[in-house]
């Protein structure tokens, strides 16, 4: 353990010392094929077009989906909306005086010294809808043995790095394969079309169906009718803190189904959108008690990608077809009244 920590805080000490940031821009992002990954890693140095300083090390091309999520839209979205599309894992570079009393005992505890401004690495883990953390023990120990490989490489590829600037067609990044025998290969990733579009239901993770057969047999029992619902999956900017430290505290989402015609809210709830059994299961419950199965649910384009990734296959089973807008024209009302009824925090 405390082998491991020495090696981890002298590698990002090495990382600070070389700045990379003063020659790589954050879009001058490096492959790394490890042997033992199906896919590259990839590493963005933070610093030269910004006052963050540092590295963001996106495990997978899911993780790197979420990247392209969020820089469509940037110019868009909120920082709190695009900090619940965050997937990866961050070391960023801070001034003494910032760090927690953790994050101070953990780096002197290394034995590794730091000085200076920007100089001192705080760890941190980002999850899709998840509070930020320190990184737990088997990503700390990930990154002792990766961090060597993106200092290699960031160090060899600069003479390289000319290619990001002529670079106009395709996204490629410099790729460097380490092979299981010690050797490496150096080369060029096209970065996949679809990761290239964002979030994906593909991406994500399309989910079968989760209820029980006998939950599915009831309620396609339910008569089917010309209905349009409108359906919404909301975040809420306050994170549910657990008494368990070890879990990990979320951001829950306010789950939503409306009648346009009625007008009529038919259920709200309160959820966590990583139980999706659970969402389901509402869904299903929401048909029995309303005796009806509509013809139509709409969502929106924001939410599209989840909402199909999570409930595609339950809904194409029961015969309700997935229709997606713009803007959910109720809920949106809805949600401007509620606006209105809050207290002003000016």
């Amino acid at each position: 353990m405390e082998e491991r920590e020495t090696k981890l805080f002298s590698l990002v000490k090495k990382i600070h010392e070389e700045k990379f940031w003063e020659e790589y821009w954050d879009t001058d992002m490096l492959a790394i094929q490890l042997p033992e990954n199906e896919e590259p890693i990839f590493v963005s140095f933070l610093g030269k077009g910004e006052g963050n300083v540092g590295l963001l090390i996106y495990r997978n091309l899911k993780e790197l989906a979420y990247l392209f999520e969020t820089l469509a839209y940037a110019d868009e979205w909120n920082s709190f909306r695009l900090l619940l599309l965050q997937s990866c894992l961050a070391v960023h570079y801070e001034d003494r005086e910032t760090l927690t009393k953790e994050e101070y005992e953990r780096v002197k505890a290394s034995g590794v010294t730091f000085r200076g401004r920007k100089a001192w690495p705080v760890f941190t883990s980002f999850q899709p809808r998840y509070y930020p953390k320190t990184p737990v023990e088997e990503e700390m120990e990930w990154l002792a043995e990766v961090l060597e490989k993106v200092l290699e490489t960031a160090e060899d590829f600069r003479s390289k790095r000319h290619f990001y600037e002529d670079e106009d067609e395709d996204f490629q990044f410099l790729l460097r394969e380490y092979k299981a025998d010690g050797s490496m290969e150096d080369g060029l990733f096209d970065v996949p079309e679809e990761v290239l579009q964002g979030l994906s239901p593909d991406i994500i993770g399309r989910q079968p169906v989760l209820v029980s057969e006998f939950e599915m047999m009831r309620v396609k029992q339910v008569p089917w009718k010309q209905r349009v619902w409108e359906m919404d999956l909301d975040e809420v900017e306050v994170p549910v803190v657990l008494e368990n430290e070890e879990e990990w505290a979320f951001f829950p989402s306010i789950w939503m189904v409306v009648d346009p015609v009625e007008h009529t809210i038919l259920e709200t709830d309160v959820v966590k959108e990583d139980e999706i059994e659970e969402l389901q299961r509402k869904l299903v419950q929401l048909f029995l008690s309303a005796h009806v199965r509509p013809s139509e649910m709409m969502v929106s384009s924001v939410k599209e990608p989840f909402i199909t990734a999570y409930f595609w296959e339950l809904l194409h089973e029961l015969g309700i077809r997935l229709v997606v807008v713009e803007e959910l024209p109720v809920i949106a009302s809805i949600k401007e009244r509620l606006d209105d009824l809050s207290p002003d925090e000016s």
